[in-house]
């Protein structure tokens, strides 16, 4: 397998904070960072972790612990719930009201803006996350036109490439003192569980909340039809082993495996303490 290292492209254009900065509405993001407080919550992630999901499940819970009528929907206006520092002012007025039952939190990629926060880490397998973000890139024609020597990277390339900044954009977290790191396969295979642990540590009351409806109506299958984009191209996991080679796969999972042994007991004793 041959791996093609331009320069550590991959890894330099494709961080998230390049990546990001294309986004039209660039002076969006400076005025939300100017907005930021210091009792937010930031929900972090390399890009295509998941967070999206997770945004939907939490936003669905802070609606059903509100009684507000549309939880019981599954396209819930989770965009003005848990907002995206890319997307979505973070002025008041452009945001629900969260109605003291929890402070806001904010999505980001980037760990400038969860310096000193309380801040709920997602991580994902580099394999599942690695191919989502490979599809994501080809088929936006802003990055291709920014970054046309991608389109001469084979899918394997590409991840190959871009694993060692999944795995440093991990091992970043290191030095916070208030995380919670929430591993994607987890929160997929135990979702009343895990999303229950989320709740906790962000301070939201759960006797009005029905875990198991938010999760239904919440559910990749019932996503599907109400999404028109890339937001969820697979869900689940395991999907992107099928579409890389195998040895291509067992070189992504020694990431997987420093990671493991390496990363997550220093966070996990960060957490207990």
């Amino acid at each position: 397998m041959r791996i093609t290292h331009i320069l550590n492209k991959v890894d330099r254009f494709l961080h998230p904070s390049n990546i990001y900065a294309l986004q039209p509405d660039h002076d969006l993001l400076r005025k939300n960072r100017s907005l930021i407080k210091s009792n937010d919550i930031v929900l972090l992630s390399y890009p295509r972790s998941g967070n999206t999901w997770l945004r939907r499940l939490l936003a669905n819970s802070i609606l059903e612990s509100q009684k507000s009528l549309i939880s019981i929907q599954s396209d819930i206006p989770f965009e003005t719930v848990i907002p995206s520092i890319y997307t979505q002012s973070l002025e008041p007025s452009c945001l629900h009201n969260y109605q003291d039952i929890s402070q806001r939190i904010i999505k980001s990629h980037e760990h400038r803006d969860a310096k000193g926060h309380r801040t709920i880490y997602l991580m994902r397998n580099p394999v599942d996350t690695l191919v989502s973000w490979y599809h994501f890139v080809c088929g936006s024609p802003k990055l291709l036109n920014q970054f046309p020597w991608i389109q001469d990277l084979s899918i394997d390339e590409f991840c190959l490439n871009a694993v060692e900044g999944w795995a440093k954009h991990i091992q970043q977290t290191r030095k916070y003192e208030n995380i919670l790191l929430v591993e994607y396969e987890n929160l997929f295979q135990y979702p009343n569980q895990v999303l229950g642990e989320i709740l906790s540590f962000c301070g939201i009351p759960q006797h009005n909340i029905d875990l198991d409806r938010v999760i239904e109506n919440q559910s990749i299958r019932k996503l599907k039809p109400v999404t028109q984009s890339l937001e969820l191209r697979k869900g689940g996991v395991g999907h992107g082993n099928v579409e890389l080679q195998a040895d291509t796969v067992a070189e992504l999972q020694k990431y997987q495996n420093l990671i493991d042994t390496k990363w997550k007991p220093a966070i996990e004793l960060i957490t207990q303490s």
